[in-house]
């Protein structure tokens, strides 16, 4: 995994079209476009810390926690059997 620079997110959010449209989070691009310089940084910084964690997270962790979310989904399917929940 390569981490990202600042540079190519500012590359990248002004390669796109500037359009008035927004997704689920209510940011246009336009609005994205005039605040770049101001967020590239820390957008920079969560997105390397992300690829940091993913990188550090070793498979006995994440096998660990699968574990724990099935056997958590099975306690609450076998509570709700007994209208507990």
């Amino acid at each position: 995994m390569k981490f990202v620079s600042s540079k190519e997110i500012e590359d990248i959010t002004n390669s796109r079209k500037s359009k008035d449209s927004h997704g689920y989070d209510e940011i246009s691009i336009k609005i994205l476009k005039a605040s770049i310089l101001y967020i590239s940084s820390p957008l920079t910084y969560l997105c390397n810390q992300m690829q940091k964690f993913l990188l550090d997270l070793n498979s006995q962790k994440l096998n660990d926690f699968l574990k724990k979310a099935i056997s958590l989904t099975f306690l609450v399917i076998d509570l709700s059997d007994l209208h507990i929940l």
